[in-house]
């Protein structure tokens, strides 16, 4: 159970399994600390270790039992938060639990994605290292160059990991404006999907989001700035495990294994909120649901169909 074996759209979601995994070796380095805190008869980090640990146990097995990712990082902002204060606030006493800030870097490589982790390293660094620097002279180059190191390797597999996620998506195929898988793809993941569906008799849901007709009368350049605009917000807006593509018509579609209404009025909401006059006129968004005796080739006949209702 806690591999996430049974749970196949936690297979689908590397990013997803990192962050449980490291959430259970940090919530065990965590309870290790404690135990050595309640030996030092340090009871209060003792006790602030150890719920920590606890925190993280909890969410990475949030993480592999619930049947639907996350749709916010709360919880990772929480831990963050926590663990960055415990940091900061021990090596502003005393330097015996420094090591500690070692492991910031990593977990929010891990956590974050990384054009918003890159941000949090920086700031995090420049407050550990003027700490560090006001440290013991015999203490501070071991503190900083140990750090240092962490960082360099964090930031190392946070770029690994990013590069690969762009090189995959670029193999896939996937739209270089918008991120958005395209329809080929969309028909290589249809076919993984309806048998799954077939399998566990779960639902199987496709949001087609309509482009207006007005917007194929505006020239090239806003018409393609608009779908720019509409991909971005759709991609920020889906959850971790739905699949967004732009199909040859310009429509985008969303794939939602295990979908319901709720996700498609989220969908809605998203770009209501997200999209600005005259971008957000006449937007429409046709829930598709998968029936047993359909394939790829009457999903995708309907599909068509939505289109030419909305386009004519």
């Amino acid at each position: 159970m806690l591999t996430g074996k049974n749970n196949s759209y936690f297979l689908r979601q590397q990013e997803l399994r990192l962050t449980a995994f490291y959430c259970l070796l940090m919530a065990v380095c965590l309870t290790s600390l404690s135990l050595l805190d309640w030996i030092d008869q340090r009871i209060g980090e003792a006790l602030a270790a150890l719920a920590l640990g606890c925190l993280l146990s909890v969410y990475a097995g949030y993480l592999l039992l619930r049947d639907r990712p996350y749709r916010r990082r709360w919880p990772e902002w929480l831990v963050v938060t926590l663990l960055v204060l415990m940091t900061l606030r021990e090596m502003s006493t005393g330097l015996d639990t420094v090591h500690i800030g070692y492991w910031v870097p990593f977990y929010l490589i891990f956590a974050f994605r990384w054009a918003h982790a890159y941000w949090m390293l920086l700031a995090f660094s420049l407050l550990f290292l003027c700490l560090a620097v006001w440290s013991d002279m015999l203490l501070r180059a071991q503190i900083v160059v140990t750090y240092l190191v962490s960082v360099v390797v964090a930031a190392a597999i946070g770029w690994f990991n990013e590069s690969g996620a762009v090189r995959l998506r670029e193999e896939v195929g996937a739209d270089p404006r918008t991120g958005a898988y395209n329809e080929d793809q969309l028909q290589i993941d249809l076919a993984r999907e309806i048998p799954r569906a077939d399998r566990q008799t779960s639902r199987l849901l496709l949001a087609l989001v309509v482009l207006p007709s007005a917007w194929r009368q505006w020239d090239s350049e806003k018409y393609e700035d608009s779908i720019h605009q509409l991909g971005e917000q759709l991609q920020q807006g889906v959850l971790a495990f739905h699949t967004l593509y732009r199909l040859k018509s310009d429509d985008f579609l969303v794939l939602m294994p295990h979908g319901n209404s709720h996700d498609i009025e989220l969908i809605e909401q998203r770009i209501g909120s997200g999209l600005h006059e005259p971008v957000d006129q006449q937007v429409e968004v046709v829930a598709i649901h998968y029936q047993p005796d359909d394939d790829i080739h009457s999903l995708m006949d309907r599909i068509s169909e939505a289109r030419h209702d909305f386009h004519h």
